[in-house]
């Protein structure tokens, strides 16, 4: 079993020693990108960033990553536009949302965002491939 967690844990351990976090990713289709969702199910671990504390059935889960404050800054690069929070298209952006849910649930909460938008969707250009 060790051997199936060695990369969880090398991911987990350079979490738990990082005050910065730094993501960089698009916005796909409203989301993230699969490879980022896999780093997620990496650090989001029972034991090792999250406890459960069956005191409390309501909200049992218990971030462990609060030993000190560590902030998250996250790089995005969109084709849409207006999609930050409170903007016309903000309901469209999950990934955000996403992102501040799974880190949150392991205790990293001061999260910065920094958005380029319009980057182009990517429409016009099907069906010009090779015309």
């Amino acid at each position: 079993m060790k051997e199936v967690l060695k990369e969880s844990d090398q991911l987990i351990d350079e979490l738990i020693a990082a005050d910065i976090v730094v993501i960089g990713t698009p916005l796909y289709n409203f989301g993230m990108p699969a490879a980022l969702k896999a780093w997620i199910d990496q650090i989001v671990r029972p034991e090792r960033t999250v406890e459960f504390d069956d005191s409390n059935p309501i909200d049992p889960y218990v971030p462990m990553l609060t030993d000190r404050e560590r902030h998250a800054v996250v790089l995005t690069a969109r084709g849409g536009v207006n999609m930050a929070p409170g903007e016309e298209m903000a309901h469209m952006n999950h990934l955000e949302p996403h992102l501040a849910t799974a880190l949150a649930f392991i205790g990293i909460t001061r999260i910065h965002y920094i958005a380029i938008e319009g980057q182009g969707s990517g429409w016009r250009g099907i069906g010009q491939v090779g015309d």
